[in-house]
């Protein structure tokens, strides 16, 4: 009897344990399966890796960083609609910006502005891909975009890493993926070897004759363009996360709407009076600074220099100063509105009044920058500087006033509102010729007579936009002094030392010209522009 009852608690012991087994039992991760164009898609991947790197940097191939902006955007737009991917009105205007945009490339011939013109294209072709997928925070345009900008190219792309190659090699284009594979590795091998032993034969002439005409051969090219293919591996592999992890809406869950607005109330831990106490201050400083210096400032509205200081002296004391007020400004109302306790009634009426009074207090800055900076330029003419100087400025006005709106408008979306106005404003400068612009306000004025002195060096250094301008200022000095800009070197009879050093350099624009070898992808319209204005008053041929 004990034989039995020992037999059964055995098997009973070991039907718990089977359970206990099983219930632990971890089931396998099944594994991602893809989509023919998800494949394909993969290997755009890669060819989007490798026009990158043939690309950079875009200051040397600007049309090229503009063809490939193109090219990328209108290929994912068409595999996306082959996917049936529906796109929204926000996907589509973003798309459209970056493409404009990225036509600075080739309406501009200023480097800076091609940086971040490129910049903008391509952080933006993530947001695109995940707004056309759906995985966003917020459908409706809202301040949560920026949160979307983050997410789109610091963690999509990161969460989905290795899946480049398994779709490269899934499915359908396994067997095809593995032929390129075995290619490409083949020809990786016998880049070397093939090198070495054309370098070594190369001491035959006949021989050397015969490479050059069939294949012009050039191991640094060759070289070149197998780093590219290298490198391209890790950057394919980075869009390709991102978009698959678009696809599967990756991430959706990390900082809800719903979150991010206990978060938001969480974060609001400053007492009312704490902020009062932090802020009023700076209100009393601010109106100290403009009862002392009111005559001071107001020159500059009036048009009436003060006594004792140069228009130079004028514009630059204190300029850079009060646009560092007003960004200092922006970053306190910004704390106050994310930190401040709300809890209490008058909590939402002591925000309003110190948001409005800081951005009305900003403007007076603002305006009175804008003002000394409108004298200076009257007084000297136009450079980059001060251009982009008084865009800032303009940029920080139309935000402070979005401020102001928000406290009326509380469904304004000012954080949204505010990044569309910079990329807007950015768009305008960028595809403004700005340099042209430049040169042209400048020349005007002094053949006008109400600029006294012309800075043909600094005009020279504005680029091929300028050149332009400078060649229709030589045409004019032509017809007044009856003489060829190419002979004036050679001349005496002319004593406008400005006419002598426009000769001059438009005569070293011209030789760069004739000794610089541009390829297909390095033209700007700057730069046709340039050369047959050149052309045409003789300097090259």
């Amino acid at each position: 009897m004990e034989e039995v009852m020992d037999n059964v608690t055995v098997k009973s012991d070991r039907e718990n344990l089977d359970c206990f087994n099983s219930s632990y039992v971890l089931e396998p991760v099944p594994t991602r399966e893809f989509t023919l164009m998800e494949s394909v898609f993969a290997w755009f991947c890669l060819l989007f890796g490798y026009l990158f790197c043939r690309v950079f940097p875009v200051v040397s191939s600007p049309l090229g960083g503009f063809l490939f902006i193109l090219f990328v955007y209108v290929s994912t737009t068409i595999i996306l609609k082959i996917k049936k991917v529906e796109f929204g009105v926000i996907s589509i205007v973003t798309a459209v910006s970056a493409i404009i945009i990225s036509a600075t490339l080739v309406f501009s011939s200023n480097s800076l502005l091609h940086f971040y013109a490129y910049i903008y294209a391509l952080a933006t072709y993530f947001f695109y891909i995940q707004r056309a997928m759906g995985n966003y925070t917020q459908k409706a345009f809202s301040d949560l975009i920026l949160l979307d900008y983050f997410k789109a190219l610091f963690k999509l792309p990161f969460t989905s890493l290795g899946n480049f190659f398994k779709a490269m090699f899934y499915g359908k284009a396994r067997e095809g993926g593995k032929v390129i594979a075995r290619l490409l590795l083949g020809i990786a091998i016998a880049i070397i070897p093939t090198g070495i032993v054309i370098s070594l034969l190369s001491y035959d002439s006949g021989f050397s004759s015969i490479m050059g005409n069939m294949l012009d051969f050039s191991f640094g090219n060759i070289f070149s363009h197998t780093i590219s293919l290298l490198i391209a591996i890790p950057i394919g592999d980075y869009v390709f996360g991102a978009f698959i992890s678009s696809v599967d809406k990756k991430n959706s869950n990390i900082l809800s709407v719903e979150e991010f607005e206990s978060r938001k109330e969480e974060r609001r831990v400053a007492p009312v009076l704490t902020v009062l106490v932090a802020v009023v201050p700076l209100l009393v400083v601010y109106i100290i600074f403009f009862v002392s210096q009111w005559k001071y400032y107001i020159s500059g509205f009036t048009g009436n220099l003060p006594e004792g200081v140069s228009y130079a002296q004028y514009a630059r004391e204190g300029f850079f100063q009060l646009c560092t007020v007003s960004v200092i400004n922006l970053i306190v109302i910004l704390l106050v509105t994310c930190f401040m306790n709300m809890e209490k009634k008058y909590g939402k009426v002591i925000l309003k009044s110190l948001s409005i009074v800081f951005s009305v207090f900003t403007l007076i800055l603002i305006s009175t920058a804008i003002a000394k900076m409108a004298m200076y330029i009257e007084c000297y003419g136009l450079t980059p500087k001060r251009v982009y100087s008084t865009w800032f400025m303009i940029v920080l006005t139309i935000i402070f006033i979005l401020i102001i709106v928000k406290q009326f408008v509380p469904k304004l979306n000012a954080l949204a509102a505010s990044m569309s106005v910079f990329i807007v404003m950015f768009a305008v400068m960028a595809l403004s010729n700005v340099d042209g612009f430049i040169a042209r306000y400048n020349i005007n004025r002094y053949l006008d007579g109400s600029l006294k002195k012309l800075d043909v060096y600094a005009l020279a250094k504005l680029g091929d936009e300028a050149v332009p301008e400078m060649v229709r200022l030589a045409e004019e000095f032509e017809k007044i002094y009856h003489t060829n800009i190419v002979d004036i070197n050679d001349s005496y009879e002319v004593e406008d030392r400005v006419y002598y050093r426009l000769a001059a350099e438009l005569g070293e624009i011209a030789k760069d010209f004739e000794k610089e070898e541009k390829d297909f992808f390095s033209y700007t319209i700057p730069y046709i522009r340039a050369k047959q204005a050149l052309e045409r008053i003789g300097l090259i041929n």
